[in-house]
């Protein structure tokens, strides 16, 4: 069955009063932007049977964060650090990194050709293609084939609100 994507005319125009950019609603384009520039294009290697990123390389990014947590544990793994590993799990639906290597020699690795397309994205497409990722379970088979790559850096189909 077809879901309606239609907006009611009320909240069409609370949508179109918002303004989205980096700072609002919330941060999370701005700590997403933040994790991305901390891994940068050199590979980062990951760890475990998940692919995290290592303990030691955790404080960091936590630190540039909007809103850093004080960690206080001995060993914080990345469910430690609730904000990095959300950001963590919507970099790597993105499809802007992916997992490269072999056995124990396992590599975060940055893919090019869809950073340039998130790149090409205004505030608003990339907040809500973030909505949209993180309201994705988690072994659905769009997430195989990011829907940034898709768009070629115009508004998704999903969001009729956007084509004015």
């Amino acid at each position: 069955m077809k879901k309606d994507t239609k907006v009611s005319l009320p909240y069409q125009q609370i949508l179109h009063k918002q303004v989205i950019d980096e700072n609002s609603p919330g941060t999370v384009l701005r700590d997403f932007e933040t994790l991305l520039e901390f891994i940068g294009h050199e590979d980062v290697n990951v760890s475990g049977k998940y692919n995290l990123l290592p303990m030691k390389l955790l404080p960091q990014p936590n630190e540039q964060l909007t809103c850093p947590i004080e960690i206080w544990l001995t060993r914080p793994g990345q469910k430690s650090y609730p904000h990095i590993n959300g950001l963590y799990l919507l970099l790597r639906a993105t499809g802007i990194t992916c997992i490269k290597g072999a056995g124990t020699k396992q590599l975060l690795v940055l893919d090019n050709a869809i950073l340039q397309s998130w790149r090409g994205l205004n505030p608003t497409e990339r907040y809500f293609t973030l909505l949209k990722l993180e309201r994705i379970d988690p072994v659905d088979p769009e997430i195989s084939r990011p829907m940034i790559l898709e768009t070629h850096g115009k508004a998704p189909k999903q969001y009729p609100v956007w084509d004015e």
